[in-house]
């Protein structure tokens, strides 16, 4: 195959459902209306910022980043994780999952094609922050090291709201459901509280061991 032609086929090798959940990410008013509310939230964190910076001397660098971030941990489970929870429901309800079975698609490139979705639109979210990330250095007593461990702690525990809300979407008994959500209310606040205080390579373990049991949970009902 020449190179042109390859360069004409390289859709064929993405992931289809990547490609229809992004589509359905740029069309949906919630993510429309939160990235809104984002850059708002931003504003008046700064400017709440700089009117409590009194003292030249004092560190207000990690107190503005972590509050930042805490915004933005909020709005992108609420715009963007939660929404693929509902969608997920959607086509659960509707039979939808019957005629994508119907291809040659499995159910771990399903999975992955999502969370990759997922990723992406928190990545771009995370993307409307960076003037915020970079401000914060100039507050004192933040470090790249700083950054970086909220920045992982945001992507873990967005991607952790994003796949329990897809196990509630995809479950129709309604004791589990339950039981979800009261797991769901009672990590999440730990896990973001304390994601945000501890070193990187931290942040990376506690992590990907708290996505491991949702992924597995989700990928065992899906096939």
């Amino acid at each position: 195959m020449s190179l042109e032609a390859k360069l004409d086929a390289w859709s064929d090798y993405l992931n289809p459902m990547l490609i229809k959940e992004l589509r359905q990410i740029f069309s949906n008013s919630a993510v429309i209306y939160g990235s809104l509310g984002l850059l708002i939230g931003n504003l008046v964190v700064f400017a709440w910022q700089l009117r409590n910076m009194t003292d030249v001397t004092t560190a207000y660098g990690p107190t503005f980043l972590r509050v930042s971030l805490w915004l933005l941990t909020g709005i992108a489970s609420l715009s963007f994780g939660i929404s693929f929870g509902w969608r997920y429901a959607a086509e659960v309800k509707s039979d939808a999952m019957k005629l994508i079975w119907l291809t040659s698609m499995d159910g771990k490139r399903l999975l992955h094609g999502k969370m990759l979705a997922a990723l992406l639109g928190g990545i771009l979210l995370l993307s409307m922050c960076l003037p915020s990330l970079f401000l914060s250095f100039f507050m004192r007593g933040v470090t790249l090291w700083d950054v970086l461990g909220g920045v992982l702690a945001y992507l873990f525990c967005f991607l952790f709201v994003t796949l329990c809300s897809m196990l509630l979407g995809g479950t129709r008994n309604w004791l589990v459901r339950c039981g979800l959500i009261w797991l769901l209310l009672q990590f999440v606040p730990i896990m973001a509280v304390s994601l945000f205080f501890v070193p990187p390579l931290a942040v990376l373990i506690i992590g990907i061991a708290g996505l491991v049991i949702p992924y597995m949970i989700l990928l065992a009902m899906i096939k």
